[in-house]
């Protein structure tokens, strides 16, 4: 099981994607093929936040997929935040932890470690570097190698 992040899942709801960005996109969702993908509670939060008029239809979308799987914040993704949290704050900053240091992108780490996900795929760099402090494999989508054109051997016969 990988998980996916809000802005990964923002690019792939997106009919208006393009360019490299779009093939990318592609190119993960092939290369899973049928694996399953969590999608942590809050980064669902932050993608539906963005979906406007369109929220309705995406919940239904992934409700309704056998891919997709809404993860909750739930009481060990809870205990793995605090466990990655008090490993990256000095003694004095863990006493001055305010609420605003449990934002989103350590929550989304947390649940992709308590679901057991193999990787989050992210377009967020605070998201890549929460996993790097939870030893949580990280893959962002501009980091998917787009191959070279296949020549067009027809064409490059007759030139």
């Amino acid at each position: 099981m990988v998980c996916f992040d809000a802005g990964v899942l923002i690019d792939l709801f997106n009919e208006r994607l393009s360019g490299p960005r779009k093939q990318r996109i592609d190119l993960l969702m092939a290369k899973l093929g049928k694996e399953k993908v969590a999608i942590p509670a809050p980064a669902y939060a932050e993608f539906l936040t963005r979906s406007a008029a369109a929220r309705d239809a995406y919940i239904q979308r992934i409700s309704s997929s056998s891919t997709f799987k809404v993860e909750p914040f739930s009481n060990r993704a809870a205990i793995e935040c605090a466990i990655i949290l008090e490993g990256i704050f000095t003694s004095k900053q863990k006493k001055e932890i305010s609420k605003t240091k449990m934002k989103f992108d350590w929550m989304i780490v947390a649940t992709a470690k308590a679901v057991n996900a193999s990787t989050i795929y992210t377009t967020d760099a605070d998201i890549v570097r929460a996993c790097t402090h939870a030893k949580l494999d990280c893959s962002h989508v501009d980091d998917i190698i787009i191959p070279p054109e296949t020549p067009d051997l027809f064409n490059t016969a007759l030139a």
